[in-house]
């Protein structure tokens, strides 16, 4: 093949690169805004259902719940979007049972617990547990369908297979509001029974479309154990704060910081689903290049200015209309994560990256590290401070986690372009 042609071809290869990457991010980024929308609306009615004590409590067991999704190895999800981006699409098959018989522990665990409270006789929040144990092995050990429908840039189909799970799920959780106010064992049965139960539709059907002869990657499921093992540190440290607020304070303070974070949180989240399509790409890239650097950092900049300017104009108003007046002195508290999410955000995009690489080394450094940083940080200071010093430690968690991938980018792709 002549010089000329073959630039021609990498040319095409390219330009379907970049339409495949930005067809999805729109598909990602539209999904996980329809997902916060009915987020939004069913935390409205929600709150309204709830005392603020009983809110608090509602979190407390979803933040229990989310803790032990590390069981569930949650590194396997990306290790299968990167095989199956590769053509493997045999390690899904492998991994799915992994997960599902890690999350049994976590249930048990959150069997103790309940058992803990039940002793206390605190029977709301006993029952409410019992119902996240059973739910956990479906809510988390059946979730990685949405990996392998990225994996294969299959997001048209991840954009409705998700949007139907959360249309589902947020729809319930608005009715059973409704119906059942003061009731904090039903809104945990909805949030995590629905995802169960299309969970497991969606694994069976991707199972059964995968043939016997369809290879794995035994490298890549070692990976995603490994990994995992580290994922578990930041799992655990980003839920810490929910935890140590109910424990140390309250169920209110649980409370004012959970409706002070779920708006950093969304824009948090849209930003991670939006680089999340150029993950198949990130995966089959030889090299970390000064240009690639340059362009993710001015999409950080951007993105990092629309949530300043956010922060101060539109969130009061957004966050007194979901939670009411009642929650006013979350405001603050909402700005500051705000700011601190205007500067994670670099280190989210570039972290993307590393996550596609094989790359255990790094991805250990900088999840480890950062992690125990905002455990230590949130047990020190959230038992003297509140949820002042809960907001500290995530804006101080944020800022070491933009300075240790920027570290790691420099020293160790950057340096051997």
């Amino acid at each position: 093949m002549q010089p000329e042609n073959k630039k021609g071809v990498m040319n095409a290869l390219l330009a379907l690169e970049n339409r495949r990457s930005i067809t999805g991010i729109a598909l990602l980024t539209s999904q996980r805004v329809f997902q916060k929308s009915f987020g939004l609306v069913s935390t409205y009615f929600l709150v309204r259902a709830l005392t603020q004590d009983e809110f608090g409590m509602y979190s407390f067991v979803i933040g229990v719940a989310s803790t032990m999704t590390i069981f569930g190895f949650g590194g396997l999800k990306n290790a299968i979007m990167q095989s199956v981006a590769r053509g493997h699409r045999g390690t899904y098959r492998k991994a799915v049972p992994l997960a599902f018989s890690g999350c049994m522990i976590g249930s048990f665990l959150i069997l103790g617990l309940a058992y803990w409270f039940f002793k206390g006789h605190d029977f709301a929040l006993a029952s409410a547990l019992i119902i996240a144990a059973l739910c956990l092995p479906f809510y988390e050990g059946l979730s990685q369908w949405r990996n392998i429908k990225i994996g294969e840039e299959r997001f048209a189909a991840f954009f409705k297979q998700e949007t139907l799970w959360q249309f589902t799920m947020h729809a319930t959780m608005v009715a059973v509001a409704l119906l059942y106010p003061h009731n904090i064992a039903l809104p945990v049965l909805v949030f995590l029974g629905v995802p169960a139960i299309l969970n497991t539709i969606f694994t069976v059907k991707d199972l059964r479309s995968i043939k016997p002869e369809e290879t794995d990657e035994p490298q890549s499921i070692s990976y995603g154990l490994r990994t995992s093992f580290y994922a578990a540190f930041n799992t655990i440290a980003v839920n810490a704060d929910k935890l140590f607020l109910f424990a140390f304070m309250s169920p209110t303070a649980t409370a004012v910081f959970v409706a002070a974070e779920r708006i950093p949180e969304v824009l948090r989240n849209i930003v991670q689903d939006a680089i999340a399509a150029y993950a198949p790409r990130f995966a089959r890239e030889q090299a970390y290049t000064k240009e690639l650097d340059k362009a993710l950092r001015v999409v950080a900049l951007v993105i990092g200015l629309s949530v300043f300017v956010f922060a101060f104009t539109l969130l009061p108003f957004v966050l007194t209309f979901i939670f009411g007046e009642i929650y006013a002195e979350s405001i603050p508290y909402a700005q500051a994560l705000c700011l601190s999410v205007a500067i994670g955000n670099a280190s989210n995009i570039r972290f993307r990256y590393i996550r596609s690489k094989l790359d255990t080394v790094n991805f250990a450094k900088i999840t480890i590290l950062t992690s125990l940083l905002r455990l230590l940080m949130s047990a020190i200071l959230i038992p003297f401070y509140g949820i002042a010093g809960a907001v500290a430690s995530a804006f101080a968690y944020r800022v070491i986690m933009t300075l240790t991938v920027d570290w790691v980018i420099k020293t160790k792709y950057l340096k051997a372009e």
